[in-house]
């Protein structure tokens, strides 16, 4: 345990599941708590604390506070990064989205896919209009028209005034 405020760097810096990143944003907490603490002592006392008592308020602080300090460190940290990187992730993102458009755009202006539609257009369209003309003819010969069923009616049925 740190009996001083220089030693709570140490004592910080020699757990070894934190990095040193870590280590120093937690110092830096450490830092903060001691000036809201020294700013307490001032409205308190009326004076500033000596380093003595700056030393004792280091030495009653449990183990659990720095423990404590260590997680709020890396929750900082993680904060940050998940910051930076949702910049950095949207940026490429972007960049990714981008090209891929570039690319689909390229790909599909290209001569030589025109020139594939054209030719089965050119191709095709004439084939299907034939095919339906083919067609409408074909089913106009098979198929008996009304005047054909007038007549052959008129064979079964007598005609009005007959």
């Amino acid at each position: 345990m740190p009996a001083s405020e220089r030693e709570v760097y140490e004592h910080l810096l020699a757990r070894a599941d934190s990095a040193r990143a870590v280590t120093m944003i937690a110092y830096a907490v450490f830092a903060e708590e001691r000036k809201h603490w020294i700013d307490l002592f001032r409205a308190r006392a009326g004076r500033a604390p000596t380093q003595s008592e700056i030393d004792d308020w280091v030495a009653d602080l449990p183990e659990v506070r720095f423990k404590k300090l260590l997680d709020e460190a890396a929750t900082y940290f993680d904060d940050a990064a998940r910051s930076y990187l949702k910049t950095e992730m949207d940026g490429l993102r972007d960049r990714i989205l981008q090209s891929q458009i570039i690319r689909q755009v390229r790909a599909a202006s290209g001569w030589w896919r025109q020139l594939a539609i054209a030719l089965m257009t050119a191709i095709l369209a004439p084939l299907i209009i034939g095919a339906v003309i083919v067609s409408a003819l074909a089913w106009g010969t098979a198929l008996p028209s009304l005047v054909d069923m007038s007549v052959g009616l008129r064979e079964f049925v007598p005609a009005v005034g007959e």
